[in-house]
């Protein structure tokens, strides 16, 4: 079964879930807070 994660769109770092990428975007991320709505979907076979 294909696996899907939210990847960071500022650093590339990848999250099993929207919460997590959330996070990340508001601690790491502060000027650019676009990225918190606009994950890439990337499928992991």
């Amino acid at each position: 079964m294909a696996k899907y994660l939210l990847k960071c769109r500022v650093c590339g770092e990848a999250f099993e879930s929207y919460e997590e990428h959330a996070e990340h975007v508001f601690s790491k991320h502060p000027e650019a807070l676009w990225a918190r709505f606009r994950p890439e979907i990337v499928k992991e076979e």
